[in-house]
């Protein structure tokens, strides 16, 4: 995987998500992740984040994403179809190759699986993401705009993203935050589409 992605891929994420699907708001995501990712790269030759290598730091987070959507989709028994769209989207907003989609579909199919140790994945996350609140915090919202996407958090979603931010050290104050801004989000994209939330 190509290094200095990590801005470019949460930026244009949420830029396209809070611009409610717009491509001028996924390419201000995608520049402004830019600015993120030049820092990153500069304090990361600086020693600035410990001994972790950006290549790994970037693998680390590329295979915790996909193996914790895979996980969160599997909570309440079965995956539904709004789950895998909602999934591969992700993977074409980050602009993944071929190969890359390819390691992106098997991760969320080791995270499925019931011998998947959740916490020893976020164990390392954390660690390779020591000191950056923010990296981690646009983690946990990628992962609550995903359970999101059947309209609501069954009590089991709910506590696999208690569980995970935890692990990560974001109370569930945040989590609470990221939920609410969210939805609202949702509900303002929904309204204005005439549509209305899909439930499983």
């Amino acid at each position: 995987m190509k290094a200095g992605w990590i801005g470019k891929l949460i930026g244009g994420v949420l830029g396209f998500l809070l611009s409610k699907g717009s491509l001028i708001g996924l390419a201000v995501g995608v520049a402004l992740g830019h600015q993120f990712d030049r820092g990153f790269g500069t304090r990361a030759a600086a020693g600035g984040f410990g001994r972790v290598p950006p290549a790994e730091r970037q693998r680390v987070f590329f295979e915790t994403l996909f193996m914790a959507m895979g996980h969160l989709a599997k909570a309440d028994g079965r995956v539904s179809e709004a789950e895998v769209q909602a999934a591969r989207a992700y993977m074409h907003q980050m602009r993944l190759g071929p190969a890359e989609v390819r390691a992106a579909i098997e991760l969320f199919t080791r995270g499925k699986q019931p011998e998947f140790r959740l916490d020893r994945q976020i164990s390392e996350l954390r660690a390779a993401c020591r000191g950056q609140h923010a990296l981690i915090r646009n983690f946990l919202e990628v992962l609550m705009d995903f359970a999101l996407v059947s309209g609501s958090l069954s009590s089991v979603e709910r506590d696999l993203l208690w569980r995970m931010a935890a692990g990560l050290g974001v109370s569930r104050v945040e989590m609470a935050q990221f939920e609410a801004v969210l939805r609202a989000q949702r509900n303002f994209r929904q309204g204005g589409a005439g549509g209305s939330p899909r439930s499983r």
